[in-house]
């Protein structure tokens, strides 16, 4: 069996995370990225530059490689995007076309990150972005998915993001406060998400699997 994986968002906190605990774990990973050269290059890892508003033309090149799973980081701000309209270009779109992508090339798992209270049908535009990015892989016809849903997350950034520190703080001195139901609010590393999809993902198991707080820390410890 194949034991490749092809992650898209291999430069920001969770995708770069992943691709370290991947290759740790003897996966050989490809990183699609528009500029590889960004990427640093190790054993068992290829950086393929890959166009995000075509990626179908890659199908040829990674279906000869028989990837098994697909694992997307992918995400931005609105901040950083510049509107909603490219935020959602980078946070469904490009997830959708991704996970279409990992179909094609024949793999059978995919994992995302998403965030907690995505909804399709949520009022709020993150989150519906995020839902409908979730509804999206979940459609595309993988026999096993993994979708971590985690609230803030806690780590170091190539890109930084506006507030964040701040916001780091507040939310890591309001975790203990978060019991019971409300512990799926809890800030989280993002090395523990990204180690917690390459887990998850090697499962032999069949479904689809929505791990918050909890399951991501224990599966974390894996």
């Amino acid at each position: 069996m194949s034991n490749l994986m092809v992650v898209a968002g291999a430069t920001g906190l969770v995708g770069a995370a992943a691709v370290d605990i991947a290759l740790q774990r003897g996966w050989r990973v490809i990183a699609l990225a528009r500029n590889p050269a960004k990427l640093k290059q190790r054993t068992g890892l290829q950086a393929l530059a890959a166009d995000f508003d075509d990626l179908a033309a890659l199908t040829d090149r990674l279906k000869a490689e028989a990837p098994k799973a697909f694992l997307s980081a992918l995400g931005t701000t609105i901040k950083i995007a510049g509107s909603q309209l490219a935020f959602a270009k980078v946070d469904r779109d490009y997830v959708t076309a991704f996970a279409k992508l990992g179909l094609a090339c024949g793999a059978t798992a995919f994992g995302l990150v998403s965030a907690v209270g995505a909804n399709a049908r949520s009022s709020n535009f993150y989150l519906r972005t995020k839902g409908e990015a979730e509804d999206a892989v979940r459609a595309a016809g993988y026999g096993h998915v993994e979708i971590a849903q985690p609230s803030f997350l806690v780590g170091d950034r190539v890109e930084a993001r506006a507030g964040e520190g701040l916001a780091t703080a507040v939310s890591q001195a309001l975790a203990p406060l978060l019991l019971g139901p409300l512990a799926k609010y809890r800030p989280i590393a993002g090395a523990d998400v990204a180690r917690a999809l390459v887990v998850g993902l090697e499962k032999p198991q069949h479904g689809l699997f929505v791990r918050h707080y909890a399951d991501l820390r224990a599966m974390a410890q894996a």
